[in-house]
């Protein structure tokens, strides 16, 4: 005879325990699918079936964007262009065929248009202790009728060619790491503009400095201490113009150009002075072929050289020269906005040779095609989803020692020569998304690895890349 006990064995208990355990995740996973279904019954399908909500918006706000900064760019495919990325130096990462605030930072004439907006670049989460890498904070108001003021303040990691960037000594040349040099810690660059009829004309100004001191004590044989000290000085002056002209028809004419003009002194024994200039010029235009659909040719131009005092460095430093030029679309189609083209690019960094030592080294880059797809779908009046592309094909050709006084050329192919985000590779393939909440506005990217290990990276924290937050006035 079985008796009680043996049936309600531990073992009988365990699996009786798990059979409900089991069918109790059952009625979870159904009533969780429940509640899906109903909030996509309730709330999406009427949005889907009502209008457009791109429909809604006006021509103006549908080409100046109602939301932006970093964060809408990298989703747009703003990873493809590397200019000068040999020296360190990364330019602004856009879409070069899209219209956005953060165009500011490299003609401030845009703050004419943008006019009372709030942004700050949260920076990329988990690639800093602080858990973040590139924030920055702008904003643009309104002085008057015709003018915009604005300013912009960033940390001691920002990257980008843009004034509030303290690092482009560093990248320019490596014999900052003979040298006590701290970039500052903060930055920060102010910028006004005036709107007149058609035309608006932008200035901005930014200045940056640090100091560091050294001071060593060495004691000889004769127990007699003796201290020297090395103190190195930085400053950097940026300066940057623009002007952008739009007439009744639509087309528009962007031209800006931005200078930084960092030096580093020592008062060391054998004292002297690295100075450096690095200069951008850029130049799109918008012209329109039908009602929203704009042809965008555009043409880049970047250049870098630098001079020393010391005795021990050549009175050259090396230099770069960077051209880029290419033709996009930008345009409206079924709700969706493109923003797309393809561009050429040539890169040439020059080490000037030093007499009797080393002869002149130099690396050339040559780069077509370079593709920069993107394109926005403002789904519902709160959410907009992005997606990109960006891929380059190249040939590279070093000149580099073959002995201490003879050269070689060495020609390679290579493909993707682009400025990674922050050190992050990406496989080209970039999104993202915009939330809306009245006037708050939050652009995010999203990681391309997601899309491959599936919605688990949502838990894990690292589901999203660049933030930027921003806010309308207007």
């Amino acid at each position: 005879m079985v008796t009680l006990q043996q049936i309600y064995s531990p073992v009988t208990s365990s699996l009786l325990w798990g059979s409900l355990n089991v069918q109790f995740l059952f009625v979870m996973t159904v009533l969780h699918r429940i509640v899906l279904v109903l909030i996509f019954a309730f709330f999406i399908i009427p949005e889907l079936h009502a209008q457009t909500w791109s429909d809604s918006l006006s021509k103006e706000e549908r080409f100046w964007s109602r939301s932006g900064g970093e964060a809408r760019e990298l989703s747009l495919g703003a990873g493809g262009f590397g200019m000068l990325g040999d020296s360190g130096i990364k330019t602004l990462r856009t879409n070069p065929f899209s219209i956005d605030p953060v165009f500011m930072l490299q003609n401030p004439a845009y703050g004419s248009h943008y006019a009372g907006y709030l942004w700050f670049d949260d920076g990329v989460a988990g690639n800093a202790t602080d858990g973040g890498t590139g924030q920055s904070f702008g904003g643009s108001f309104a002085l008057s009728n015709n003018v915009t003021g604005g300013i912009v303040l960033a940390r001691t990691d920002a990257t980008g060619f843009s004034l509030v960037n303290p690092n482009i000594f560093g990248e320019l040349s490596s014999l900052s790491g003979n040298f006590s040099y701290a970039p500052p810690t903060n930055t920060w660059q102010i910028m006004g503009s005036v709107l007149e009829g058609e035309t608006s004309i932008g200035l901005a100004l930014s200045y940056a400095s640090s100091s560091a001191t050294v001071t060593s004590g060495i004691s000889n044989d004769s127990g007699v201490n003796t201290s020297s000290s090395r103190q190195a000085n930085f400053h950097q002056i940026g300066l940057s113009a623009g002007a952008l002209w739009r007439s009744d028809n639509g087309t528009m004419l962007d031209l800006g150009a931005t200078a930084l003009l960092p030096t580093l002194s020592s008062s060391a024994s054998g004292s002297g002075a690295i100075s450096m200039h690095a200069i951008g010029i850029n130049g799109r235009l918008f012209l329109p072929l039908h009602d929203e659909f704009y042809l965008v040719p555009i043409v880049n131009a970047y250049f870098a050289t630098g001079t020393s005092t010391f005795l021990a460095t050549p009175k050259d430093l090396p230099s770069s020269q960077n051209y880029d030029a290419g033709i996009g679309v930008n345009f409206w189609q079924g709700g969706i906005h493109i923003m797309s083209g393809v561009t050429f690019g040539y890169y040439k960094q020059t080490t000037p040779a030093i007499a009797s030592i080393t002869p002149e080294l130099s690396k050339t880059q040559t780069i077509v095609p370079r593709w920069t797809i993107g394109a926005e779908w403002p789904i519902l009046r709160w959410l907009t989803a992005r997606l990109g592309y960006f891929a380059s094909s190249a040939s590279e050709t070093d000149v580099v020692l073959a002995s201490p006084t003879t050269t070689q050329s060495v020609t390679n192919g290579s493909a993707n020569l682009y400025s990674p985000l922050y050190g992050s590779t990406s496989s080209g393939l970039t999104a993202g998304a915009t939330f809306q909440i009245a006037r708050f506005n939050l652009d995010l990217t999203i990681n391309d690895e997601m899309f491959r290990s599936g919605p688990a990276n949502i838990f894990s924290g690292s589901a999203f890349g660049f933030v930027t937050m921003g806010y309308r006035f207007e």
